[in-house]
């Protein structure tokens, strides 16, 4: 009897544990707890549309790699048809860093285009929510938003995270900014208009958006920190460089010293007057410093008449070029004379006044020195005599 209760029991036990096992993997394949520091990639197996040719990622249903993804908290996923393909830790962008976008799937690049607008208008929620950017437009390839410092959600399979470091220009020294996106220049200039609102270059969207330039710029970055999209460093790879909208050289600021001037040459500008030698002044330049505002009012090119004097200036030196030169001291007892090559030119009324004027002083002259001679000859007679007596 024993033994005909222990053979009964024993299956009876082995089945309930199989059951037992069973039922615990399909509760970890139903529900799925994602980490506070992590989400989870779902991919959808059966029973579903078949994705569109070229894309990468599944949305409504279709079956492949979903675009959303399970973000931290406990989720119920419909097992069999879904599944956990990975769990992948959250992306966090440094207090000096800031995270650039490549999207592999979307809509294409504008044509003549090199980076991404955001036509879905941040509806992702900086790309926290892939289906929004797929649904509302997103553009494949490198994006215009990026990334400011924190931890984000951001789905590998549909998006490429790289870091860019913030850029600062030490004291001393100017950004000067090279953008290689951009409306075409206009014709016979050297640099990129200056364009509003892009806050020193950091708003990439703004910068394209408003019409910004490619090529050199004439706005530059004085000393600062600015958080600019440039070549950035991919999280995966750090041989995998990803270049930028924005290129930033650094060079010394414009230093004047003692005793000295500055003599400045514009190299962008309006046309010079071919009767001039010298460019019309402008206001409102800041001594060279705000190119914007010296292109806006018209300055022309060529040699200014505006001088800088000895400070440290902050100037765009592919715009204007500065020359030292020594100042010149006049001490007491002498005179400086001054030729100038602007200005009108006399008329002929004024040129025979002049004439007359030299004239009338080269005879005075001569008369004094008649004089002067004479007294002299008076002098010597004088002398003479005495020396017969």
């Amino acid at each position: 009897m024993d033994n005909l209760d222990l053979a009964t029991v024993i299956p009876l036990l082995i089945g309930a544990f199989v059951v037992l096992i069973a039922f615990l993997i399909i509760v970890n394949r139903i529900f799925v707890n994602v980490g506070a520091r992590e989400i989870a990639i779902k991919e959808r197996r059966y029973l579903g549309a078949k994705m569109p040719p070229g894309r990468v990622v599944a949305t409504e249903g279709e079956v492949g790699i979903q675009a959303d993804v399970l973000k931290p908290g406990l989720h119920l996923i419909k097992f069999p048809f879904e599944r956990v393909v990975r769990k992948v830790p959250l992306i966090e962008i440094g207090a000096d860093e800031l995270g650039i976008i490549e999207a592999v799937d979307g809509e294409p690049m504008p044509p003549g285009r090199i980076f991404a607008p955001d036509r879905a208008q941040n509806a992702h929620n900086n790309f926290q929510d892939p289906i929004a950017f797929i649904k509302r437009g997103g553009v494949k390839g490198i994006q215009l938003r990026t990334l400011p410092p924190g931890l984000w959600p951001i789905h590998p399979y549909l998006f490429r995270v790289s870091v860019a470091k913030a850029t600062m220009i030490p004291q001393g020294k100017v950004g000067v900014i090279t953008a290689a996106d951009g409306d075409p220049l206009d014709p016979g200039r050297l640099l990129g208009k200056a364009i509003t609102d892009h806050r020193n270059f950091q708003d990439a969207e703004q910068f394209i958006a408003s019409g910004g330039q490619k090529g050199p710029q004439v706005d530059i970055l004085t000393p600062g920190v600015y958080r600019i999209l440039t070549q950035s460093t991919s999280f995966e790879s750090n041989t995998d460089v990803k270049p930028g909208l924005f290129n930033v050289r650094l060079f010394d600021a414009t230093g004047i010293n003692e005793n000295t001037i500055g003599l400045v040459e514009a190299l962008d500008g309006a046309p010079l007057n071919p009767r001039d030698y010298v460019a019309e002044p402008v206001t409102g330049h800041d001594n060279f410093q705000d190119g914007h505002e010296f292109i806006g009012k018209g300055g022309q090119r060529g040699p200014q008449k505006d001088i800088l004097l000895p400070g440290t200036y902050y100037i765009n030196p592919f715009l204007f070029k500065v020359i030292s030169e020594t100042a010149k001291e006049i001490r007491p007892g002498e005179v400086a004379v001054v030729v100038s090559n602007v200005g009108k030119d006399p008329s002929e009324e004024v040129r025979r006044e002049m004439a007359q004027k030299v004239r009338q002083r080269m005879e005075r002259e001569e008369k004094e020195q008649a004089e002067v001679s004479a007294a002299r000859l008076d002098v010597m007679d004088d002398k003479r005599t005495v020396d017969e007596t």
